[in-house]
């Protein structure tokens, strides 16, 4: 399978790095980091498989940058990681078209592994099925 492309904003460089490290442990992960929600939006055209995005960033809301990342494509899975725990702002998000919604604490990097996991076997599948469509076709075309 490809590489996957994921990017992570997240303007506490800190932490950003203890992602993009836990996720750089599988090698066919290519994990690009952003600081804010504008460098992210202005990156958009190297077409990311999936986006983490923290909901409080220094130049615009997190909600506001995932309409843009949805209306850039809407099938870039996002996936929310956020130290607010208010279960209506997640609701919300989720609502809007968020993958996932993680709360920061000590199972974190766990939990945005595993739906990192689910993200790509997903993939991995719809690309199968694609491919199994396009082999039908052919195959029909030269029976009729």
């Amino acid at each position: 399978m490809d590489d996957l492309k994921i990017f992570i904003v997240e303007d506490n460089e800190w932490y950003s790095e203890y992602l993009k490290y836990n996720l750089s442990l599988n090698p066919d992960y290519n994990v690009t980091t952003f600081l804010s929600g504008k460098d992210c939006i202005k990156q958009l055209n190297l077409n990311p498989d999936i986006i983490t995005l923290d909901i409080n960033l220094p130049d615009m809301q997190g909600e506001e940058v995932m309409k843009r990342i949805k209306s850039f494509n809407p099938t870039i899975p996002v996936i929310i990681i956020s130290g607010q725990e208010d279960l209506s702002t997640a609701l919300n998000l989720i609502k809007q078209g968020a993958y996932e919604y993680i709360i920061k604490d000590d199972n974190t990097k766990d939990v945005l592994w595993n739906s990192v996991q689910k993200i790509r076997e997903n993939k991995s599948l719809k690309a199968e099925i694609n491919h199994l469509k396009d082999e039908l076709e052919i195959k029909h075309a030269f029976s009729n």
